[in-house]
Parts: C-alpha cells; structure tokens; sequence
C-alpha cells in the first residue's frame, strides 16, 4: 500500500513540474541567464613576439546571480597569471576571484604578455556567475619577430696596410629577444685568430669566435670594436654578424682593402759624360753609379761630340741591366686625364702603371731605346724584373761650361716612388 501511494506522490509532483515550466509567467529557475562579457582594444595588426598588448574587458551579471570569477586562457590553456596585469596591478592567479563591486559588474583594462613565438594565438576571457554560468569572448593575437640589427659606423671600404690593427663602432639593435652573440667571419670562413679580434678595448680580445656577450650587453648599444687585418695585399669582406638567444640573426659588412705604400725617395741622375762613378743611378737607394754599374736601373745618354761643348749634352735617358722606360701620358693607354705623380700611393697601383705607359721610340747609336729629350715634369714608368718604379722629373740643371769645376755636371733631380 506504501508503495502504491509513493508512486502517486511522485506522478503528481511530475505533473506539477510541467504545469509550471509551460507557465510564461514564472521566472527560469537560477543558471538559466548568463553573464556577458566583451572585449575592445584587440590589436589589429602583427604585434612583437613576447610583447605586451593592452585590452579593455567589460562584464556584465545577468538579472539573476552575481559574477564570480574571470578565466584567461591562450589557445584554451589557463595564461600564467605573472603574464597578466589589470588596470597596472600583478595577478596572483588565473582565474580570478571577484569580490566587492567587481561582482556586480566591472571595466577593467588588462594588460597581457603574448606569446613568444612568430604565431597567431586565439585568445579567450571567460567570466562566470554564482550560479556557474558563464560567457566568453575569443580573439586572435598574431605575433610576428623582430630581428636585432647592426651598423657600422664609418667607411665601409677601407684601404690599409697589411697587418694594421683599426678600430670602428658598433651600434647593436635588440629585437625581440636579447642579444646572444657576435661572429666575425673573413668572407664565408669564420677567423680563428682570436688576437686579431678584440671588443670594448683593445687589451679585450675575443676569448671565443662567437664571442658571447655579457648579461649588460644583451640590450645593445654602442660598443668598439677592433680588426687586425690580413697580412697579404688583398681585399676582404668582414662580416659582423649579431644573433639573439632565439638564433635570429643580422650582420653589418666592411670591406678591408690592404695596401703596401709605395717608398719615396729622390735621386740625382748626373751627365754620363761627366766624373767616374756617375750617369747611372740605382732606383732603390737614390744613389749616383756609375753608367754601367749592376745597381743602376737607368743610365743618362752622355753628350753629342758633334755639338759644342756648351750644348752637347743629349739630356736623353734610358734603362740598363734589363730595365725597360715607358712614358706615363694621362690620358693615353687607359692611363687617366686626372693621372698625377702625387696621386700614387700603394704599390698595387703603381704595378699597374706599366701597362699603361708609352714606348720609347728614339735609338741610340747602339739601337738602345732612348726617351725624346727629357723635360721637368716627364713622367716615366720603369720595370726591372719584378720591381717597378715611378719617376717624376723635379729638375733638368744644365751647367754652363764656365760654372763646372769638373766637366759635364749636368744632372736631373728626380723623384721616385717604389
């Protein structure tokens, strides 16, 4: 009997339950409304990996419970809350627990740290009620990286002489992620002798190429740096190259250039004519020799016998010991209208200069080539084996017959670059 009149019971409560959901007028029972909550400020383009953006969240409770608590998540994953801030103060955890006004309602504006890689990440604020009901909001943040950079300051195309040790600023840019490293390479090839690279002060040479940098270095900034250059007479790339903790990289080149200077020294070239010991002069050292001397590398043409005395100096020049003169004419041969003596300073132009030279065509009485008659201001390329020289005519001192305490004096001051 019992069993019947529960059965009963239960049928009719049943049908009470019925008669109420289908009744308009009677209230939805708690959890039924939902909270809102909406989000502004989304970035609207690419931002930096690792960065922080900044939103205005706003939430609102339905009619019938109060909100309870907001949820950060990235990619559905709970965002760690030191990465989150609201309206300039830390989080102490993720979801957050709301209390006082913030229940009935709030704006807040929240700063968050994306994500550290190159991506797009759907972000999502989630808020609750009392009455475990709640709304959410999704929004994408693309995050893309910035590279470091690095510049040079100065020339990038330098000229030196081999082995030279010079120094030049590095202005090093942090990009996304702090700096790591710096590498030095000698066109595609690393340089392995450290004692050639140095960074701050000369004495601080690179202990490791890369050469790691210090924690206080990682932000940038200008820094020295020196190179001691190739030893040969060549030109090379260096190439800085800058690398982040992420292994994203930028590099900054300067094209070295070494160059051995020319010597310069001055001789006087005498009147093969004129005392023992002259006519010839060595090219290497300046010194007067004789005509026929092994060192000399030119040789004066003497004198005329068919003319008087006081003109008969041919004032003629030519080589000797397999030496071979050429006229330098800027402007002829490929050589420059802009070509002048002053103007040479490596030996590597003056190798080219030959090349570019005019030939004799006057011969002797033996048919040795001869210049025309020499003049202040000739310019003479002369090539001995490996060796060239270049020489410019300062002076062209004919001395009277009168005026001579030994006979035939007469000289040329020349200048020459070797």
């Amino acid at each position: 009997m019992k069993l019947n009149l529960m059965k009963q019971f239960f049928l009719l409560a049943g049908f009470a339950f019925l008669l109420t959901s289908c009744d308009p007028d009677i209230i939805d029972p708690i959890g039924v409304a939902d909270p809102t909550v909406s989000v502004s400020g989304i970035p609207s383009g690419e931002i930096a990996a690792g960065s922080t953006f900044t939103v205005t969240v706003t939430a609102s409770p339905s009619t019938e419970n109060t909100l309870k608590a907001v949820e950060f998540t990235a990619n559905n994953t709970k965002i760690a809350f030191a990465d989150i801030n609201v309206d300039g103060t830390g989080t102490s955890a993720n979801p957050i627990l709301l209390f006082g006004d913030d229940k009935n309602g709030f704006t807040w504006v929240v700063d968050i740290v994306a994500q550290s890689d190159a991506s797009t990440v759907e972000y999502a604020v989630i808020v609750s009620d009392d009455g475990n009901n709640e709304d959410s909001f999704e929004f994408d943040v693309t995050t893309g990286v910035t590279a470091p950079s690095i510049s040079l300051s100065g020339d990038m195309d330098v000229e030196l002489e081999p082995g030279t040790t010079f120094s030049f600023t590095a202005s090093l840019g942090q990009g996304t992620y702090p700096l790591a490293s710096i590498a030095v390479y000698a066109g595609d090839d690393l340089v392995t002798d450290l004692d050639r690279l140095a960074y701050g002060e000369l004495s601080n040479k690179f202990d490791n190429n890369p050469y790691l940098l210090a924690e206080s270095e990682k932000d940038g900034g200008d820094i020295t740096l020196y190179l001691k250059v190739q030893e040969t007479s060549e030109s090379i790339a260096y190439r800085y190259v800058l690398t982040d903790e992420e292994g994203n990289s930028a590099d900054a080149t300067i094209n070295v250039t070494t160059i051995t200077n020319v010597d310069e020294i001055q001789g006087v070239l005498f009147n093969s004519a004129g005392p023992v010991g002259t006519g010839g002069l060595d090219l290497d050292t300046g010194e007067s020799t004789g005509s026929s001397d092994a060192k000399a590398e030119i040789r004066d043409q003497g004198v005329d016998f068919n003319q008087p005395a006081e003109t008969n100096w041919r004032q003629q020049i030519s080589g000797v010991n397999g030496s071979v003169i050429k006229y330098l004419v800027p402007g002829t041969n490929g050589l420059s209208e802009d070509f002048t003596y002053d103007g040479v300073s490596s030996k590597a132009t003056l190798a080219t200069l030959f090349d570019a030279g005019v030939d004799f065509t006057e011969t002797n009485a033996s048919g040795t080539l001869t210049s025309n008659v020499v003049k202040e201001g000739d310019l003479f390329i002369v090539r001995n084996g490996d060796n060239d020289y270049l020489i410019i005519v300062k002076e062209v001192n004919i001395i009277p017959t009168f005026e001579q305490t030994d006979s035939n004096g007469d000289n040329y001051v020349l200048d020459i670059k070797s």
